[in-house]
């Protein structure tokens, strides 16, 4: 919404309701800052998450060069799953942290609204606060939009992480070996769980969905 059409919205010469709109638009201001300081922090504990996640790359690689066996190519399959996790969640949480600011307000409203009288004073400066929520609410969405991204694609990375892990204990205290055609299905699942991961939490994970 730009300002003329919300000039012409706001068209009441009613003082106590004009400050009751201001009032109002302070309060949703203050909470989608508030939303979207909190976004950008959580891509940042996002990120050095992803960091830390991605050492474990390096832990776990040497588990790929055991002898040849069914158990090594389900051990490959989680830990190439782990490692798209981790590349995915720390470009999301990049982008999150890219978001652009938004347009903000200048001071220089301040002196805009000196020779004023408070009617028009109020009604001016409720205006341009309504501007300002509707050029940051797209860059709150944004951020929130990438770290919900990220967050999910962390917690694959953990999963798949833990799988390989596990496996490896498995492997290193019985003598167990997962049948081919397992590893095959096991493949498969995870393929399509690292592509289709972020497409299926977002059209059918209520978790993921924002009120």
């Amino acid at each position: 919404m730009n300002e003329s059409e919300i000039r012409k919205n706001l068209s009441s010469d009613n003082l106590g309701i004009l400050k009751q709109s201001l009032a109002f638009i302070n309060e949703r201001l203050l909470l989608e800052r508030s939303r979207s300081e909190k976004a950008e922090k959580r891509a940042t504990v996002l990120l050095a998450v992803t960091g830390i996640l991605s050492g474990f790359i390096v832990h776990f690689a040497k588990f790929i060069g055991l002898p040849e066996s069914n158990n090594t190519f389900l051990l490959s399959i989680f830990f190439i799953g782990a490692i798209f996790f981790v590349l995915k969640s720390g470009l999301y949480a990049i982008r999150a942290l890219w978001a652009l600011k938004g347009n903000e307000l200048s001071p220089h409203l301040s002196f805009d609204i000196q020779k004023l009288t408070e009617l028009d004073a109020i009604r001016e400066e409720t205006i341009w606060k309504i501007w300002e929520y509707y050029q940051l609410l797209p860059v709150g969405n944004e951020r929130l939009y990438w770290t919900n991204k990220s967050q999910r694609n962390t917690i694959g990375a953990i999963v798949a992480f833990t799988f390989t892990g596990a496996l490896w204990f498995v492997q290193k205290t019985n003598e167990f070996s997962a049948p081919f055609i397992l590893c095959l299905f096991i493949a498969f699942f995870m393929a399509i769980t690292v592509i289709f991961l972020d497409f299926f939490s977002e059209r059918f994970g209520k978790l993921w969905h924002f009120h």
